[in-house]
């Protein structure tokens, strides 16, 4: 059966976004029109942004496996699997794996991939 593709993404359809950053991948789960951009981020152990960044919008995020130092406006908090995370998205932050294993968050945004740079 068809999936109208205005509304899913078949997992195996995903794109990926492209990101300056090292040990960071990010693939898009919400469909191009989409007013929410749903993101899985996959961060390797040792991978992070390269520098704190801000844009417009709010996010939020839900931890899905391993941990992740998130930086936001200064304050870090150290999140595990099961834990979640939003802020405004004016405000400056970072994240980076401190773990050894892979971390992978489920991440919503309210602005577009393309408005977005780390």
């Amino acid at each position: 059966e068809a999936v109208n593709d205005l509304y899913c993404v078949l997992a195996d359809k995903r794109r990926q976004i492209p990101v300056k950053s090292e040990g960071i991948a990010k693939a898009l789960l919400s469909p191009p029109a989409a007013t929410l951009t749903g993101m899985l981020v996959t961060v390797e152990a040792g991978g992070g942004t390269a520098e704190a960044y801000a844009h417009a919008g709010h996010e939020f995020g839900f931890v899905m496996t391993g941990e992740v130092e998130l930086v936001v406006d200064a304050t870090t908090y150290v999140l595990k699997a099961g834990d979640s995370f939003a802020f405004k998205s004016t405000l400056l932050h970072a994240f980076r794996n401190p773990g050894a294993e892979r971390c992978q968050i489920l991440w919503v945004n309210t602005t577009k991939p393309s408005e977005v740079r780390d």
